[in-house]
């Protein structure tokens, strides 16, 4: 991610800020995601999308942590960490079809009061080597680790069922090549472009995983700085595992706005 702390980066040739933490806010402002959970023996199972099924909203703000450590001038490590998560209690306009800890199929009737929950947390670890720096420019490339934590639970009240059916998790890894520019058009003020892409098919792990980033910041102190930037991520992971396949299709799009401080 390559990520970048943050937004920041000013191109560096001879000083240099070690550590760089960002923190502020990202306003999702697009959130589409399905879920599809199969009990593959059986061949059942249930698809739906989270927000129009059950009322779970992810655009929000929520809160976001960025980092940025150089082991050496050429060398960093960064982390990116943030979490979407919504609760809902609403009437079912239509049918589910769902499947109980048992592994049966149960179709659960429109006109059902259900409570659902929704957890998505993204972290993110990677490594920067910055091939070329000038006195406005610096350009690196990479690799690092996207982990997605994906948790949902639905519970039912009805004359039918009364009781929590299912909660969903997975852990989704996903390795990824990245790129990151830094251009500063003055001393005070950068702007940074970062970009994340990988594929994977192992068998019972597939997936694909895209992230990009654009954004400015301004330093308006010595050690402190703030910035802003739009930011878009496309998620699709199947995975099975004992007598389960769990497809999760995840898009993400928000304006971040943060404050830096680098030493």
């Amino acid at each position: 991610m390559i990520v970048t702390c943050l937004g920041s980066g000013s191109a560096f040739t001879q000083e240099y800020d070690k550590v760089e933490v960002s923190a502020g806010g990202y306003a999702v402002y697009q959130y589409d995601s399905s879920i599809s959970l199969t009990e593959t023996n059986a061949g059942i199972g249930v698809s739906f999308s989270p927000r129009d099924t059950l009322g779970l909203d992810g655009e929000q703000t929520v809160f976001r942590l960025e980092g940025r450590y150089r082991v050496k001038q050429n060398h960093s490590m960064t982390f990116s960490w943030y979490r979407i998560s919504s609760d809902s209690n609403k009437t079912l306009a239509d049918d589910i079809e769902w499947v109980d800890e048992d592994g049966n199929a149960i179709v659960i009737p429109s006109g059902t009061r259900a409570s659902a929950s929704l957890a998505y947390d993204i972290y993110k670890i990677g490594y920067l080597w910055s091939f070329y720096q000038s006195d406005k420019v610096e350009l690196a490339a990479g690799a690092g680790l996207h982990l997605a934590n994906v948790s949902i639970g639905l519970a039912v009240e009805s004359g039918l069922f009364d009781s929590e059916l299912r909660t969903a998790k997975s852990d989704l890894p996903m390795p990824v090549l990245s790129f990151a520019l830094d251009y500063s058009v003055t001393p005070k003020f950068d702007w940074y472009l970062r970009s994340e892409l990988f594929a994977i098919d192992l068998g019972e792990w597939r997936g694909l995983y895209s992230d990009i980033q654009i954004g400015v910041e301004y330093q308006i102190f010595e050690h402190v700085g703030v910035g802003a930037g739009l930011g878009s991520n496309s998620l699709e992971v199947v995975r099975e595992y004992d007598n389960t396949r769990f497809d999760f299709e995840n898009r993400v799009a928000g304006l971040h706005i943060f404050m830096a401080a680098k030493f």
